[in-house]
């Protein structure tokens, strides 16, 4: 799986789910957050615990990880820029094709690299300087297929305004 650059976003679920564990099962730190300025009393609430629920998460992570297989959800894509005004069926299209020509799940290009505020502006960046060397390296023994999915064939496919 190509989780793209931006891991931050793609386990940020994952963290809102730790905190509300933490809450759970070491009881109304998340208050003490929210009532107090004072960094060290919140320390004194919170550290322990988290430490000792990340140190419980580190030693099962690798073993969940391996189980899930974690697809592109193109939905989220498109909700995602719907709210900013672009249309992203066009890139979403492409991105299916693309997927389908590497034809194998673990070396798909997922969506995480076009989950970015504007773009319209940033869109060819990440394409020739993210996707075609990805593809470069991937595809190196078949550059026709490289080919296909050069940002000047496929710009015109992309379509971003609604």
């Amino acid at each position: 799986m190509n989780m793209g650059g931006k891991p931050k976003r793609i386990f940020s679920e994952f963290t809102f789910d730790l905190i509300e564990r933490c809450y759970v099962e070491y009881g109304g730190f998340v208050d003490v957050i929210c009532e107090s300025d004072d960094y060290d009393n919140f320390l004194k609430y919170v550290e322990e615990p988290f430490t000792q629920l990340c140190q419980e998460i580190s030693k099962i992570l690798p073993v969940c990880l391996a189980f899930i297989e974690l697809r592109s959800n193109y939905e989220v894509l498109q909700n995602y820029h719907r709210k900013r005004g672009f249309a992203v069926e066009g890139l979403i299209n492409i991105l299916q094709q693309l997927n389908q020509a590497i034809a194998d799940k673990n070396y798909e290009i997922g969506i995480s690299f076009f989950l970015t505020d504007n773009l319209r502006d940033d869109i060819e960046d990440i394409w020739r300087m993210e996707i075609e060397p990805y593809l470069e390296e991937y595809f190196f023994n078949q550059l026709e297929k490289v080919d296909k999915f050069r940002w000047d064939k496929i710009k015109d496919r992309v379509q971003l305004w609604i």
